[in-house]
């Protein structure tokens, strides 16, 4: 995952208002794509932006929440409000969604 890291270095992220609600297609169609989707919209940021900007990237992430063997947890946690557990404990796309908190442009 390290190319995803110096990805996101480079590139700025869109913050989404937290009212904007849209239906989970895009960077997302299987289960933990969708959980997917909803750990980036808690967290303020844009699936379709990633999904139309970065699309590699985006690629990789569906790919590894596939593959999670915490699902479970993870659609708990997120139904809860609590998206920082995940991050902290469990989630192996953390690296790559912390690099994109920290270097969104508003």
């Amino acid at each position: 995952m390290n190319h995803l890291l110096a990805d996101v270095a480079l590139h700025g992220w869109q913050v989404v208002p937290q009212s904007r609600k849209r239906p989970s297609r895009h960077c997302g169609g299987s289960e933990g794509a969708g959980l997917l989707v909803q750990r980036l919209r808690q967290l303020r940021l844009d699936p379709e932006y990633l999904e139309v900007c970065h699309s590699s990237m985006c690629e990789e992430l569906k790919q590894v929440c596939a593959a999670c063997r915490f699902k479970r947890t993870c659609a708990l946690d997120l139904a809860s409000g609590d998206v920082q557990s995940g991050l902290r404990i469990y989630c192996a796309n953390a690296p790559v969604i912390d690099a994109m908190t920290v270097n969104w442009i508003t």
